[in-house]
């Protein structure tokens, strides 16, 4: 994850305006990886993240279903997918 992400004007400025959910499409055995990251705490604190693992073998055609799905779920919700 970019430091970048919580850079003043990012992350930080957004959760102040409206609710934010990150979404990682991982691998079940990435997810404790992802979660020792020094970084990972600090979105935490800031936002809701949620991982979504639904194969142990990512390939293309599962991230565009991931990303279609997930573009899907924020229309049905009022929200927008970045």
């Amino acid at each position: 994850m970019l430091p970048t992400l919580l850079a003043q004007g990012n992350l930080p400025t957004m959760a102040n305006l409206c609710k934010l959910r990150l979404r990682l499409s991982t691998t079940v055995a990435e997810i404790p990886i992802i979660q020792s990251w020094p970084i990972f705490q600090s979105l935490a604190d800031l936002i809701e993240i949620e991982f979504v693992h639904k194969a142990e073998n990512l390939d293309f055609i599962h991230h565009m279903e991931w990303i279609h799905a997930a573009t899907d779920q924020a229309r049905q919700e009022g929200a927008i997918c970045l």
